[in-house]
């Protein structure tokens, strides 16, 4: 039997451990291991109950099965959930309900395979390795398996970088817009920055008018882009890339025949979103054979573009965040911050603004840090990976963008050694195959360790 520990237990560790009781070849021992019992099965990104969080993928495409894709779609349609206005099929659902889903799910798997996995509640602080184990340490003791999965998710964001680090201390200071802070002491109004412009913003904008319609909003980022929104087109266009070898290119041409490709399609009546929906299988095999100069260059000029086009809003997240903005509730601000400071009970924040071309302040009551998951693994505020990162097991790529891994998810270490039986999934890929966070990705990386578990 294979003892398997799972470090971490949101959608990325708990996909995991079910295609592990449903799909192993031979009998497997779960560990999964989870500090913040709110987080078992849904992790931070559905866990949350804020007024507005939908999903922005439609039911039909947040399967837990590669081999099922209605599966989500019946398990709502037997729990009786309708969304008004939209089929089930097409409909962007509130994520907590995701979240329901997939703990469903997960204590389903668990009835039908007793006593084959561990859930505990302990932080895990070391991993080492023996002749042929590993020896996993908890808060509460030492457990030998034969294999681990770093299964941690998202981290919270960098803090903003500026002059005063003190301020990061502030209660007025919000580092992580996933935390239930945001949502507290609704009687008054405020005014809040949201800093950064993208999915997160969009959620905690609209739900922060919902719990009082009277809080002020502002959302600040260096070049003010929101994210696009989703579209339904009645027939789907069949795209290919047979014109191009995805292996044997580089940025400036990509580029080039891409604008190319979308000006080709808009001439047959096709939408850009068809085109980047299509890419997707694509994108791994494309950054893979991109040089570092290249990607390097694509992160500082072209992610920004990328990010607004890939990451899309449901329609209705972009109706409802117009209005605020009609309604003078929210502003979009195009900027940098340069300092932030309390002062009179407010924070007041310098700022270059690049509507003005010059430096300003504004004042606030609340600042929340809306920029994106820190990625950087020299700089996690985590107890194993500190250690880790400290004993050089792990690593990260050059880019800062996840963890070194092979094309399997098996670590590399700081003396180039790919580990034997320490895995990743998930977000810490994104160093690796770009495309890393959602459950597309996750699902084959799931079936791709169980795979690799068959053949230890």
């Amino acid at each position: 039997m294979k003892k398997i520990a799972i470090i971490g237990a949101g959608l990325s560790g708990t996909t995991t451990a079910i295609y592990l009781l449903k799909y192993a070849l031979q009998p497997v021992e779960l560990f999964l291991f989870e500090e913040n019992k709110t987080r078992l099965n849904k992790g931070v990104a559905y866990s949350q109950t804020i007024p507005y969080q939908p999903l922005n993928v439609v039911a039909s495409g947040m399967s837990l099965y590669t081999d099922d894709s209605t599966h989500f779609v019946e398990w709502l349609r037997n729990k009786n959930i309708a969304i008004p206005g939209a089929s089930l099929e097409k409909a962007f659902v509130r994520r907590d309900v995701f979240g329901n889903y997939i703990k469903d799910e997960f204590e389903k798997v668990i009835g039908l395979n007793p006593n084959k996995i561990n859930v505990r509640g302990e932080v895990v602080t070391d991993i080492n390795k023996t002749e042929n184990t590993l020896v996993v340490t908890t808060s509460n003791g030492q457990i030998e398996v034969d294999a681990v999965l770093l299964a941690t998710g998202n981290f919270p964001p960098a803090d903003i970088p500026i002059k005063n680090e003190q301020f990061y201390k502030s209660s007025k200071y919000i580092a992580n817009p996933w935390s239930s802070e945001v949502m507290l002491n609704q009687e008054r109004p405020k005014k809040y920055l949201l800093v950064g412009a993208g999915l997160t913003m969009f959620d905690l904008a609209i739900s922060l008018n919902a719990c009082n319609p009277e809080n002020k909003l502002i959302s600040l980022s260096r070049r003010g882009y929101l994210p696009n929104e989703h579209r339904f087109f009645e027939k789907s266009s069949s795209i290919t890339f047979n014109d191009i070898d995805f292996e044997n290119t580089n940025l400036g041409a990509l580029l080039i025949y891409f604008r190319k490709k979308v000006n080709d399609l808009k001439k047959e009546g096709i939408d850009w979103r068809q085109l980047m929906d299509a890419l997707r299988e694509h994108t791994p095999v494309i950054w893979k054979n991109l040089s570092q100069k290249d990607k390097a260059q694509f992160l500082r000029h072209v992610r920004p573009f990328w990010e607004v086009h890939r990451h899309r809003v449901p329609q209705l997240s972009n109706d409802r965040l117009k209005e605020l903005v009609r309604k003078n509730t929210l502003e979009i601000a195009e900027g940098r911050i340069i300092d932030m400071c309390e002062k009179d009970n407010r924070v007041e924040v310098t700022y270059f603004s690049k509507k003005q071309r010059a430096i300003e302040k504004m004042m606030v009551d609340v600042v929340v840090n809306c920029t994106g998951p820190q990625s950087n693994y020299r700089k996690m505020n985590h107890p194993l990976i500190e250690r880790l990162v400290q004993k050089k097991t792990i690593q990260s790529d050059e880019l800062h963008l996840g963890l070194l891994t092979n094309e399997c998810g098996a670590l590399i270490g700081e003396d180039g050694v790919v580990s034997k039986n320490i895995f990743t999934i998930g977000p810490a890929r994104k160093g690796m195959l770009w495309e890393s966070t959602a459950l597309r990705e996750i699902r084959i990386q799931a079936k791709q360790f169980v795979e690799t578990i068959n053949n230890l």
